[in-house]
């Protein structure tokens, strides 16, 4: 990842995927296509805060 224009920027993603037998090609390639999506998500917009070093809700 890198910043252009004060911005962040995915270059590249490498996902590995240990899901046994796939029945289905396109339902395994769309859950691992959205877990990556919501993992970029929640390392740039999510926001957890602490207080006395124990999570807050």
């Amino acid at each position: 990842m890198e910043i252009k224009n004060g911005k962040p920027v995915v270059n590249k993603v490498t996902c590995a995927v240990d899901c046994g037998i796939v029945i289905n090609p396109d339902a395994a390639i769309n859950m691992t296509e959205g877990a990556i999506v919501d993992g970029i998500g929640t390392a740039l917009f999510g926001n957890m805060t602490f207080k006395n070093g124990v999570p807050d809700k």
